[in-house]
């Protein structure tokens, strides 16, 4: 994960975008997709 953060932080500041706020969307995007899998892997076991 830390890698991807890594990777979007400096496409952002290339970009000249906020670095924070697109490090934070990321990892609430990360968050979101991992709980999400593990909820749809409890519901198949």
């Amino acid at each position: 994960m830390e890698r991807v953060i890594e990777h979007v932080r400096t496409t952002a500041e290339q970009k000249d975008i906020d670095v924070e706020l697109v490090e934070k969307t990321y990892r609430a995007m990360i968050d979101a997709f991992i709980t999400l899998e593990l909820e749809v892997y409890k519901a198949s076991s």
